[in-house]
C-alpha cells in the first residue's frame, strides 16, 4: 500500500506534536483502551521546557525523572519487548549522532492509544503505543525519535 499521502500529514504531525517506523516493525496487538494521559501533559512540557535551560547534567536528569513520572504513572510502559528493545535500539543509534554527549538516552512505548510523542529533560523520549501502530517503517520511527531527540539535545 502506498503511504507517500502520509508525508504531509505527518510534517504537520511534526509541528503540532510529532511523528512515526522502515523494515517490519515488532507488532504486538492489544493495549488498554481510554487514555489518561492527554490532559496534565501541556503543562508538564511546559514546565520541563523552564526547567532544563541552565541546569547541570545531572540536575537535568533528575528534573525529567520528576516531570516524567506522573506520566507514565498514567500511562505504563507498553508490556511489548520486542517493541520496547526495538525503539530502545533505534533511539540510541539516532542519539549517537548527538552533539550533547552528557545525556543518558532512554526510550520508551506508553501504553495508550493516544497519537503522540513527547521528550524530557535529560534524556527521556517517549512514543505511544497509538503511534508506534501508526508507523509503516523504520524510517518513520527514526523521524519521530530524531525530533523528540532533537527537543532534548537543545534543551
Amino acid at each position: 500500500m502506498n503511504r507517500l499521502w502520509l508525508l504531509p500529514v505527518m510534517a504537520l504531525a511534526i509541528l503540532a506534536a510529532p511523528a512515526q517506523a522502515q523494515f517490519q516493525l515488532p507488532n504486538i496487538g492489544g493495549g488498554k483502551s481510554g487514555d489518561a494521559l492527554s490532559g496534565a501533559l501541556g503543562g508538564l512540557l511546559g514546565q520541563a521546557k523552564d526547567m532544563a535551560a541552565g541546569q547541570s547534567a545531572d540536575d537535568e536528569a533528575k528534573s525529567g525523572d520528576a516531570i516524567a513520572a506522573p506520566v507514565f504513572g498514567a500511562a505504563p510502559p507498553w508490556r511489548a519487548p520486542a517493541v520496547q528493545t526495538y525503539v530502545n535500539l533505534v533511539g540510541r543509534n539516532l542519539a549517537r549522532q548527538v552533539e550533547r554527549k552528557d545525556v543518558t538516552w532512554r526510550f520508551a512505548v506508553l501504553d495508550t492509544p493516544s497519537i503522540n510523542a513527547m521528550a524530557f529533560p535529560g534524556g527521556i523520549v517517549v512514543v505511544t503505543r497509538g503511534l508506534y501502530q501508526m508507523l509503516g517503517s523504520e524510517d518513520e520511527l527514526a523521524a519521530v525519535l530524531a525530533h523528540e531527540i532533537a527537543h532534548v539535545n537543545r534543551r
